[in-house]
């Protein structure tokens, strides 16, 4: 008995895939359908286009010091500067959101040959190699601090072009102004360079003899700036109710095209999406490993793009229905 229910529940559902195509439900359909028993599981969608309000901007900042209680005092006073820098750049005030310090240690090693950039080496993987030059050289440590500044703008203009312009403007602002601390370098004394230039030296000879170094990156991400819409109320309710009616519809065909009706709804639940360009970016460890960052949104209904014509958020409705076998008369 067993084995033929089975029987008849695998045609039964090979059946649901023919139909499917014959009647030519909603594109995507066929993956979300699942047949279980007497039951019929779909999905409806409606797309909304938020106009945007408000640019966010999301700034890493960073400082240096020769100890953590020093560089601690650089990244506090970059901090104060940059919040009154973006207050008098017309960035509301009440918008401004300062993340939690994070600190790390670095081995100074020189200069790279190639950019002409310092080199920051955050470890080493040779213990024992490290420990014999450290026997007759002393290491010049660089403490580093980052932190992140979030603010907003409040949009000038309604016109999608100009708005375009905006995110490259304030960019060249915040690199004008060196809002992330970027030329708020050490300045490095004679004594330091050698200790530096010989730590150097020394990864050169242990890179030749095969051993593994990594050096460091000097921000954990670039700028970023997106534009920020708010989808209102009546948005999320007229669009809740035509993916709704979207899902029951998609039903309502297959409970027909398999010659059955729909009985009661057994399950029902959301899961919106981001229709285009989220708002992330790539940001990097202090080993320069890289990893997906978000900006954050201050609430569910905010829609993040760096596009303002791309303001996009998919409302997504799943149900489930009985499915109930058509009695003849």
């Amino acid at each position: 008995m067993l084995r033929r229910n089975s029987l008849v529940s695998s045609r039964y559902s090979s059946w649901i895939i023919v139909l499917a195509m014959v009647f030519g439900l909603p594109t995507g359909l066929l993956g979300q359908v699942q047949n279980v028993g007497t039951q019929v599981s779909v999905s409806g969608q409606k797309q909304i286009t938020v106009k945007p309000s408000r640019l966010r901007l999301q700034l890493p900042m960073q400082a240096e010091g020769r100890s953590p209680k020093e560089v601690v005092k650089e990244i506090a006073a970059l901090k104060e500067q940059v919040k009154t820098e973006l207050i008098s750049m017309n960035a509301d005030a009440s918008s401004i959101v300062l993340e939690a310090n994070n600190i790390y240690s670095y081995i100074a090693g020189g200069n790279d040959p190639n950019s002409g950039g310092r080199v920051l080496v955050p470890y080493y993987s040779d213990p024992n190699a490290l420990t014999q030059f450290q026997e007759s050289n002393e290491l010049f440590r660089i403490y580093v601090a980052r932190s992140t500044m979030q603010a907003d703008w409040v949009l000038p203009t309604d016109d999608i072009d100009a708005m375009s312009l905006l995110p490259e403007e304030l960019k060249k602002q915040i690199q004008d102004r060196d809002l992330q601390g970027k030329k708020r370098k050490l300045e490095w004394t004679e004594e330091e360079r050698e200790m530096a230039d010989n730590y150097a030296r020394f990864l050169t000879q242990q890179r030749n003899a095969g051993s593994y170094t990594t050096s460091s990156r000097d921000l954990s991400t670039d700028v970023q700036v997106f534009f920020v819409g708010t989808l209102t109320p009546e948005q999320e309710t007229d669009a809740l109710r035509e993916a709704y009616n979207d899902a029951r519809l998609s039903a309502e065909i297959i409970a027909k095209a398999t010659g059955r009706r729909m009985g009661e709804l057994r399950s029902l639940n959301r899961t919106d999406s981001a229709a285009a360009a989220d708002a992330q970016y790539y940001v990097y460890d202090q080993y320069g490993n890289q990893s997906r960052g978000y900006v954050p949104r201050l609430n569910n209904r905010e829609v993040l793009s760096p596009i303002p014509s791309k303001l996009q958020r998919n409302i997504v409705i799943n149900v489930t229905y009985a499915l109930e076998t058509l009695t003849a008369n």
